[in-house]
């Protein structure tokens, strides 16, 4: 059986014009669409959608143990 990519990467749409946002995006979508896996970090909230996948906020998860 074939493998699947694993791409991964730090901040790509980060200092990023909405253009290039874009342009990146169409880029991980194809990636996606041929069955990579993706896993990037980002300090954005608002993330373009159409990258999907899951979310994992790890701050979240440090300050919820941190109130325990």
């Amino acid at each position: 059986a074939p493998h699947s990519a694993l791409v991964v990467l730090d901040e790509p749409f980060n200092a990023l014009d909405t253009d290039a946002v874009e342009q990146v995006s169409g880029l991980l979508q194809e990636q996606l669409a041929a069955g990579a896996t993706l896993i990037y970090t980002s300090h954005h909230a608002l993330l373009p959608a159409a990258v999907g996948g899951h979310e994992l906020r790890l701050g979240e998860a440090e300050a919820a143990a941190e109130e325990r």
